[in-house]
Formats: C-alpha cells, structure tokens, sequence
C-alpha cells in the first residue's frame, strides 16, 4: 500500500498509518544527510548581508531544535502510525467479518434458490431429448431449397451431430461454471430448455441457452422464429423463478458451418434479434461459433462472452 486510500475509511487508516511509520524512519536520515547551513565558514557568513545572517541564524536555530528533538518526533510519528495502523486493521478486519458472513449468506441462499429450481424442472427423458433434437434437425432440413438427398437421408447422422455439438457446449458450460449452476435438457410448465445458467451475482442475469446447429446459412425467417422460441422460453423462466424478464437473458449458440462468418449478415441479424426481443420485453442475443471454435475456447474467454451478455445494466 503505497499511497493513501480515500475510498475505503479504514484502508485510509492502515493507509495513513503506514504512512506515518515510514515517516518516523525517513525523518531521522533526513535530519542527519543534511548539513542545513552549518558547513559555512565565519568568513563566509561575515560576508553575507544582516538580512542574510539573520535567516541563517534562524535556520540554524530551526536545526538545532529540530536535531535535538528529532528522535521525539520520530518515536511520535511511529506510535502514531502504529496506532492508527491497529485501528484501522483492527476495523477492517470487522468489516471483513460482516462481508465474509454476507458472501457465506449470500451462497447459501443460491444453494437454496438452486434447489427450489430443481424441484421445479424435471430433467427431460432420453425420448424427449430425442425429440427435440429431432425437430431441430427437420427444422434445418426443411429451410434448405433445394434440400440435398445426402442430408435428407442422414436425419439419424445429423441427430447424433446435433447431440454431440450440445454435449460439447454443455460441458464447457459445467466446467466453466460449475455443476450447481448449469442446468442442462430441463423441462417446466410444457417448455424445453436447452441449458439454463443460473446467476451467483446481483450484477448478473440468469441465462438461459438454446442451441442451434446450421449446415447452411441462417434465413431471417428461421431467425424469428428461434427469437420467438427463446423469447417465450424467458418468460415461461421467469415465472418458475418468481422474477422479472429482465433479470432473465436468452443466447441463441448457431453453432455453423466454418465458412459462415459474413460479418455484415451478422451485424444484420444482431440488429434483428435485438428488434424483436424487445417486442417481448426481453433480451435475446445470438452468438455464432464453429465446432471446432466451441472445443477451443478457454472457459475466460467463454466466460467473458456470456458475462458481457448476461450484465444487467443499472
């Protein structure tokens, strides 16, 4: 702590306090470097003006005083200091207590959340994972013009495509965050959720995920109607956790094809999932990433994706 803390009371008194000890050590080497006129030579101080000698003697008058009582001053500084420094670690450490209490608090009561949520959801059975996934995959196959027979007749391929692409992302997801907070292939008052992350800061919202897998590029059509899935998937999550849409955010994961990256469609499709959320009063914000992107990212850069999205604005 090298200079003075004005944002926190007692981190200004350790502060201040430490200030004050290095003080008591520095004002004694300072007093004994310094010659403070006392080198000067009678001849040279019978040349100087009345006014000149008069401020030297008082200078050297100063120095003397100051010579004799600087071990005062420096034992003055230090128990100051090491008053001020107690006092102040002695407060903060109280304050840490109460903070510390809070966090432990804090935890308990999402563990508590956590649970009550969980006994809200059922887990979705294998069979209606597999349908899901099976109208996701009709869903791409049927925005293709023309469809192309080697995707019509791999729908079973392109499932077990789609489920693992999940399965990657969900597992990021968990070690990323950690088990007690990812919520994965749920299921609450006749709505499927993908994933659903659950916030352990006031500054965050809940999220709620929904994957897509593209083998061709997106339409704005097919865009909608995901906007509006998820869209109502935040609403129907609300009302299981007893909260506002807005402590609530979607994030539509187009997990695509490597060569999809036409930064202006982007752009586009950003300023159309925007539009559109907020028909519903909510926020919705779509992410594009390839498979192999999805393997690749570290849990901070992961981290630092879906917390941007997932900050609530003040």
């Amino acid at each position: 702590m090298t200079k003075l803390e004005y944002g926190d009371l007692y981190k200004f008194l350790v502060s201040l306090g430490i200030l004050l000890i290095c003080l008591s050590l520095v004002v004694p080497w300072l007093c004994l470097r310094e010659s403070l006129g006392g080198l000067l030579k009678a001849s040279e101080i019978s040349e100087l003006t009345p006014t000149a000698q008069a401020l030297l003697d008082y200078r050297l008058q100063a120095a003397l005083w100051f010579v004799r009582n600087v071990w005062w001053i420096s034992l003055t500084l230090m128990i100051g200091g090491l008053l001020t420094l107690v006092r102040g670690i002695v407060l903060w450490g109280r304050k840490q207590r109460l903070l510390d209490h809070r966090v432990e608090i804090e935890t308990e009561k999402l563990g508590l959340e956590v649970e009550r949520l969980k006994r809200q959801m059922e887990p979705l059975t294998p069979g209606e994972i597999a349908i899901n996934a099976i109208g996701e995959i009709t869903e791409e196959l049927e925005a293709e013009e023309p469809p192309e027979p080697a995707i019509v007749h791999s729908l079973t391929a392109g499932i077990q495509e789609y489920l693992r692409e999940e399965k990657i992302f969900f597992d990021k997801l968990v070690t990323c965050y950690g088990s007690d907070r990812v919520l994965t292939h749920q299921g609450a008052r006749d709505a499927a959720y993908d994933a659903i992350l659950i916030s352990d800061s006031p500054v965050l919202a809940d999220v709620v995920f929904e994957v897509k897998r593209l083998t061709r590029h997106l339409s704005l059509d097919r865009l909608r109607a995901a906007v509006d899935q998820v869209s109502r998937l935040i609403q129907d999550y609300a009302v299981v956790r007893g909260r506002s849409t807005t402590s609530v955010v979607g994030i539509l994961m187009f997990v695509v094809p490597q060569d999809d990256r036409d930064s202006v469609m982007m752009q586009e499709y950003l300023g159309t999932t925007k539009d559109q959320a907020e028909s519903y009063r909510v926020k919705v914000h779509p992410i594009f990433i390839t498979e192999q992107e999805l393997r690749e990212i570290t849990c901070g850069e992961l981290r630092a994706k879906i917390d941007g999205i997932a900050a609530l604005v003040p």
